[in-house]
Order: structure tokens, then sequence, then C-alpha cells
């Protein structure tokens, strides 16, 4: 699962609604509506204040794995920031 998806399933098992969730990160309702249907991505700032308020870490929420993290880890810095910015 990626980012839409992972706000979706992490907001409805905290029992938060998206006004709730959007209230507690200082944006519109409409704005989750669209981060969750995918039509716009959070800022960096954004996406932690999410991974904060649903107590999961940033990774988790934008759909990272533990492999994904792992394979970069063992890169060369060079290689690493190319294959981020893809």
């Amino acid at each position: 699962m990626r980012f839409p998806e992972n706000l979706r399933k992490y907001r409805q098992a905290r029992g938060l609604s998206q006004k709730t969730l959007a209230e507690l990160i200082n944006v519109s309702r409409e704005i989750i509506s669209k981060y969750e249907i995918g039509e716009r991505e959070p800022s960096l700032s954004r996406a932690v204040a999410l991974s904060r308020v649903l107590n999961i870490n940033l990774a988790t929420l934008v759909g990272i794995t533990n492999d994904e993290i792992l394979i970069l880890s063992t890169l060369d810095p060079n290689t690493r920031n190319n294959i981020m910015f893809i």
C-alpha cells in the first residue's frame, strides 16, 4: 500500500474522521479527502504531522517497506539520492 491507502487505513484505525484529522493538522477536510484519493500529496511537514497524529512512522505512512529501507541503506549516498528523486 502507498500513501493514500495508508492514510485512510490508519485514520480509520484511530477512529478519526477526515474533519477531525484535518483540524489536528490545520488543514481543511477537503485536503484530507484529496490526500486519500491521491489527487494531492502533502508537503514533508504535513506528512510528518500526519504520521505524528496517527502515531506511525513516516516510512509506514508513505508505504516504504523495511526491505526498501534496508536496500537503500546499503547504497552509496550518490546512488541513494538519485533513486530517491526518481
